[in-house]
């Protein structure tokens, strides 16, 4: 496949949750939160909690642009 966001084995890895907290403790935005389990994540990004938010619904052009920009 040669898509670039084809991620061979991401669902046998552990999906959206492994690949997460992979990225910590880099900056993480994730948006649509609500039926996530997040405690896992909170729990990688201890310590640098001002590199990860969170939002349970969909993250507003306002709220995108102001983490961007900060």
């Amino acid at each position: 496949m040669e898509d670039p966001l084809y991620l061979p084995g991401a669902l046998r890895y552990g999906d959206l949750p492994a690949l997460a907290a992979l990225a910590a403790p880099a900056e993480l935005f994730l948006a649509n939160a609500r039926d996530f389990e997040t405690s896992w994540l909170r729990q990688a990004y201890r310590g640098t909690a001002d590199r990860l938010r969170l939002e349970d619904g969909p993250a507003s052009t306002a709220a995108l642009v102001a983490w961007v920009t900060r």
